[in-house]
């Protein structure tokens, strides 16, 4: 069984790791995932300056309407260590491995801690469609189950956070939610 648990960093990590060491006891795989919201503009704007194709097929992957990135710059800026001037390409992956680390890492490590050995982290680039992102990718991962937690970061709308909402509505697969 492949596993595949979408988080914003806010999953109930000690639930999510009870649950998931049960379902994964049979040597299946997990992906801890994070959709990592980066605007178009940005990624387009480091790829004009760099030259750099990979990020604007990224961009053009991530959807979604343009904005003005103002907090994504900032973010992608405050990896850069000192002033000289950086890769783009290397800032951008950077940025990307930072988040995910942040996101999928702590959950990650408590999944290896329990003997869980095929645990690996995975990301996106999206723009205002996490919901579309998550199911795109665990559909590519060929992902046997969705794990989700029951409320993250995004606006609230209703009893469950709108990314559960659409995720649980267009799903293919089982999705499991973590209070």
């Amino acid at each position: 069984m492949h596993i595949f648990v979408a988080t914003d960093g806010s999953l109930n990590r000690d639930r999510a790791v009870d649950l998931i060491t049960r379902l994964a006891n049979d040597g299946g795989s997990i992906t801890v995932f994070t959709a990592i919201h980066f605007p178009r503009s940005v990624l387009k704007s480091v790829a004009e300056i760099g030259g750099v194709e990979g990020l604007s097929a990224i961009a053009d992957a991530a959807g979604g309407a343009l904005n003005s990135g103002a907090l994504a710059a900032e973010r992608l800026a405050s990896t850069q260590p000192d002033n000289r001037p950086a890769d783009p390409q290397k800032v951008a992956e950077s940025y990307f491995h930072k988040t995910m680390r942040a996101a999928c890492g702590p959950l990650s490590q408590l999944l290896l801690d329990q003997g869980l050995e095929n645990v690996e982290m995975a990301w996106a680039a999206t723009e205002n469609q996490p919901a579309r992102t998550i199911l795109a990718t665990a559909t590519a991962k060929k992902a046997d189950m969705l794990v989700l937690g029951s409320h993250g970061q995004g606006r609230f709308e209703g009893p469950l956070g709108s990314t559960v909402t659409k995720c649980v509505r267009r799903a293919e697969i089982p999705v499991m939610l973590v209070r």
